[in-house]
């Protein structure tokens, strides 16, 4: 968690906090975790099931 906490700048309580969706984080921190994990903003949001970003350039 290390890793997390040291790329978003926040402490491993509010990471915790943010994984258990106690508060939230800002649009800028989302970008960064799902390049991090190599997925979509929206599967992150659970807007989507599949975590590959499906953008302009695929088509979509």
């Amino acid at each position: 968690m290390a890793d997390i906490c040291d790329l978003l700048g926040v402490s491993s309580a509010q990471v915790s906090d943010m994984e258990n969706g106690k508060t939230g984080t800002t649009l800028a921190r989302l970008v960064v975790l799902a390049d991090f994990y190599g997925v979509s903003t929206d599967y992150l949001l659970g807007r989507a099931d599949d975590p590959a970003w499906r953008g302009k350039e695929d088509g979509a």
